[in-house]
């Protein structure tokens, strides 16, 4: 008897199949206003999250990039419709690393679809401290629409000729309606609480804000950047 091959069977194993290799996270409709974890809202996926370290091929010396995201879910609100990404980059070493790039990749979920037509390419800085990276770009006039979700990734290249041996970072940002200041306890509200707490601190060697700047770092499990030197590019 010849094998038989149920049609209901073949299709299920398709639909499974294209879920499984699926590489970029994607939201029910249920949750595209309101992502991740238990509420909806978006967790850490892909293997990515907030912190990594590898070693940069031309050197051999070690690098620790970290983005300074909420803990433990990775998304966070602005109440504009560009913000900043701060990341912390520490080299093993006070030799400068002049060719360290990432690639930066931005998906709205409403679409799932990238919002640039090409990779975006940002030079690291060559010595160890804080780094930031506008959001969506700073070589266009694109702007965050308003209540809508979008996934950030940035592959730090390490090792161009073995992609498996770089650094993935990624996140999530919500352009919302900004009626107050920013509440640097509300997550609402975390890159532009963020970004303003950085810069004052940049500017100024003996803030008066670094009780807020320690209680964020601290509740958000980024203690260990709490004492590095502001050293911002």
């Amino acid at each position: 008897m010849k094998p038989f091959f149920h049609p209901i069977k073949l299709t299920c194993a398709l639909i499974f199949a294209l879920v499984s290799f699926s590489s970029s996270p994607v939201l029910s409709e249920k949750d595209k206003d309101d992502p991740g974890g238990d509420d909806g809202r978006p967790t850490q996926q892909g293997g990515a999250g907030k912190r990594g370290t590898c070693v940069i091929a031309q050197n051999k010396h070690n690098v620790t990039v970290t983005a300074l995201v909420p803990t433990p879910k990775i998304y966070g609100g602005t109440g504009k419709q560009h913000t900043t990404l701060w990341l912390y980059v520490d080299y093993d070493s006070n030799q400068p690393h002049s060719n360290l790039e990432a690639e930066l990749t931005i998906v709205n979920n409403s679409k799932n679809d990238s919002i640039f037509l090409e990779p975006t390419i940002i030079k690291l800085p060559d010595t160890s401290g804080f780094t930031s990276i506008p959001l969506p770009s700073a070589k266009t006039s694109l702007l965050f629409e308003k209540n809508i979700w979008y996934n950030w990734t940035l592959d730090i290249i390490c090792d161009s000729q073995e992609p498996a041996k770089n650094i993935k970072l990624q996140g999530w940002v919500k352009s919302v309606d900004s009626s107050s200041r920013p509440n640097y306890q509300d997550e609402k509200y975390w890159y532009d609480t963020i970004d303003e707490l950085i810069k004052s601190r940049c500017n100024n060697s003996n803030p008066a804000n670094k009780p807020e700047w320690d209680s964020l770092l601290t509740a958000n499990k980024l203690e260990s950047l709490i004492e590095k030197p502001m050293t911002c590019k």
